[in-house]
Protein backbone atom coordinates (compact mmCIF):
# COMPACT_ATOMS: atom_id res chain seq x y z
CA UNK A 1 0.00 0.00 0.00
CA UNK A 2 2.62 2.30 1.03
CA UNK A 3 4.68 1.99 -2.21
CA UNK A 4 1.22 2.83 -4.34
CA UNK A 5 0.72 5.96 -2.46
CA UNK A 6 4.36 7.02 -3.06
CA UNK A 7 4.74 5.93 -6.75
CA UNK A 8 0.71 8.30 -6.82
CA UNK A 9 2.49 11.51 -5.40
CA UNK A 10 5.35 11.30 -7.39
CA UNK A 11 3.54 10.69 -10.50
CA UNK A 12 1.21 13.86 -9.76
CA UNK A 13 4.45 15.58 -8.28
CA UNK A 14 6.26 14.50 -11.42
CA UNK A 15 3.00 16.70 -13.96
CA UNK A 16 3.33 19.68 -11.72
CA UNK A 17 7.60 19.49 -11.00
CA UNK A 18 8.28 21.95 -13.89
CA UNK A 19 4.49 23.76 -13.67
CA UNK A 20 3.90 27.33 -12.07
CA UNK A 21 2.77 26.92 -8.73
CA UNK A 22 0.44 30.73 -9.08
CA UNK A 23 -1.18 29.02 -11.86
CA UNK A 24 -1.75 25.71 -10.23
CA UNK A 25 -3.14 27.51 -6.97
CA UNK A 26 -5.15 29.90 -9.01
CA UNK A 27 -6.81 26.81 -10.81
CA UNK A 28 -7.09 25.13 -7.22
CA UNK A 29 -9.07 27.87 -5.80
CA UNK A 30 -11.46 27.93 -8.92
CA UNK A 31 -12.56 24.52 -7.59
CA UNK A 32 -10.40 22.69 -10.09
CA UNK A 33 -10.25 19.14 -7.94
CA UNK A 34 -6.55 17.78 -9.48
CA UNK A 35 -4.76 21.06 -9.26
CA UNK A 36 -5.76 21.10 -5.57
CA UNK A 37 -3.94 17.78 -4.77
CA UNK A 38 -1.11 19.08 -7.30
CA UNK A 39 -1.15 21.68 -4.96
CA UNK A 40 -1.12 20.05 -2.10
CA UNK A 41 1.58 18.21 -3.48
CA UNK A 42 3.78 21.49 -4.04
CA UNK A 43 3.03 21.96 -0.48
CA UNK A 44 3.98 19.49 0.77
CA UNK A 45 7.24 18.81 -1.15
CA UNK A 46 7.93 22.43 0.33
CA UNK A 47 7.73 21.40 3.83
CA UNK A 48 4.34 23.28 4.19
CA UNK A 49 2.52 20.30 5.84
CA UNK A 50 -0.24 22.26 7.10
CA UNK A 51 -1.42 23.25 3.84
CA UNK A 52 -0.78 20.45 2.10
CA UNK A 53 -3.36 18.50 4.45
CA UNK A 54 -5.47 21.22 3.68
CA UNK A 55 -6.00 20.75 0.01
CA UNK A 56 -5.63 17.16 -0.29
CA UNK A 57 -8.86 17.35 2.19
CA UNK A 58 -10.53 19.35 0.15
CA UNK A 59 -9.62 17.29 -3.41
CA UNK A 60 -10.25 13.88 -1.22
CA UNK A 61 -13.35 15.22 0.09
CA UNK A 62 -14.87 15.64 -4.08
CA UNK A 63 -13.58 11.71 -4.78
CA UNK A 64 -9.79 12.37 -5.61
CA UNK A 65 -8.52 8.64 -4.87
CA UNK A 66 -4.77 9.80 -4.90
CA UNK A 67 -5.36 12.57 -2.63
CA UNK A 68 -7.59 9.85 -0.52
CA UNK A 69 -4.17 7.98 0.16
CA UNK A 70 -2.26 10.23 0.67
CA UNK A 71 -4.33 12.21 3.27
CA UNK A 72 -4.51 8.56 4.66
CA UNK A 73 -1.09 8.03 5.11
CA UNK A 74 -0.80 11.52 6.67
CA UNK A 75 -2.97 10.94 9.16
CA UNK A 76 -1.63 7.48 10.15
CA UNK A 77 1.73 8.73 10.30
CA UNK A 78 0.72 12.38 12.41
CA UNK A 79 2.22 14.76 9.52
CA UNK A 80 0.73 17.83 9.32
CA UNK A 81 -2.32 16.86 11.30
CA UNK A 82 -3.47 18.04 14.74
CA UNK A 83 -2.35 15.92 17.60
CA UNK A 84 -5.04 13.22 19.13
CA UNK A 85 -4.06 12.92 22.77
CA UNK A 86 -6.38 10.13 23.05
Amino acid sequence: MRLILIFTTLLAFQSTASGDFDETKRLALQGNIYMQNNLANMYLEAGNKKEAVYWYTKAADQGVVSAQGMLAYLYKEGIGVPENDA
